[in-house]
């Protein structure tokens, strides 16, 4: 899969068969750098300024790169099932991971640390966003259901139900 970086335009690219990450510059045609990570990525995210990468793999890893050197900056295993969806808070010191089994998680963007821990659903969520002022997230997932869930805390603050169908971002 791709993204996009929204400050230069460059494409970030990632390798399912190497496991290697790619930054292109479109305008130059070429790469400007490749990763030796050997990465597993299922979901990736750019930080409010668009000089860290979080990424997250289907082996319940975070990786974290600095997107001009393509430096890996940290890694985290804490929790042994897929991420799905990864999220920066607006200002950068959180970050934001949904896993397969409906767990969401909050760590420090810095260190990777742990911040809390919430069953958001039933089981698999791939909708996750936040909030533009990070105080909210909102997540959707395979049980049909929308929560609402203040960021600082993890606690979910209401549900809404009534989808006929999983929802993804």
């Amino acid at each position: 899969f791709s993204a996009f970086n929204a400050e230069d335009s460059d494409i970030f690219t990632f390798n399912s068969g190497s496991g290697n990450l790619v930054r292109w510059r479109i305008a130059e045609k070429r790469s400007v750098w490749t990763t030796n990570a050997q990465i597993k990525a299922i979901s990736m995210d750019f930080s409010s300024a668009a000089n860290r990468l979080a990424i997250g793999e289907n082996n319940g890893v975070i990786s974290i790169f600095d997107t001009e050197t393509g430096v890996p900056l940290g890694k985290s295993i804490s929790h042994n099932r897929a991420i799905f969806a990864i999220r920066f808070s607006s200002d950068g010191k959180q970050i934001f991971a949904s896993y397969e089994d409906g767990l969401l998680k909050c760590f420090n963007a810095e260190n990777l640390t742990e911040i809390y821990s919430v069953q958001a659903h039933k089981d698999l969520f791939k909708g996750l966003d936040i909030s533009p002022d990070s105080k909210f997230l909102v997540s959707g997932g395979n049980d049909n259901l929308v929560k609402i869930i203040e960021a600082a805390s993890g606690k979910i603050l209401f549900t809404l139900e009534g989808n006929t169908k999983p929802l993804y971002k």
